[in-house]
């Protein structure tokens, strides 16, 4: 099964288009080397996923038929990852909470309004 098949199948990513790109970047390693989109994958191989900038390190158990629902993942694949990996990806994760705030968005309709006719009253 070619590797962006696998990782499309087992819910990595949307479609098999996003997967090839992000093998066409580098993000994707099989067995510790950058592996293009039609490397074929086999049982026992471990692949490193850089996908948001968290690294996704898995051994493949077995090879799935067609996509597969997120219920079943755990029957073909196996998280081999350590406990710094798992550390960053918390740090990560928190800090991606933390960046943008909700009052940072674009005001909407009515608080531009508001704005307006504070601006012409000022006046």
């Amino acid at each position: 099964m070619r590797i962006d098949k696998f990782l499309w199948a087992t819910r990595f990513f949307k479609s098999r288009s996003l997967a090839a790109i992000s093998c066409k970047k580098g993000n994707i390693k099989l067995n510790g080397i950058k592996a293009k989109a039609s490397k074929e994958v086999y049982i026992s191989d471990e692949i490193l996923v850089r996908k948001n900038q968290i690294f996704y390190n898995i051994m493949i158990i077995d090879l799935p038929n067609n996509r597969i629902s997120n219920k079943k993942i755990s029957n073909y694949y196996k998280n081999i990852e350590t406990q710094e990996m798992k550390e960053k990806k918390n740090l990560i994760v928190a800090n991606k909470i933390l960046k943008t705030p909700k009052s940072e968005r674009k005001p909407t309709k009515k608080n531009r309004r508001e704005l307006i006719s504070f601006l012409e009253n000022k006046n």
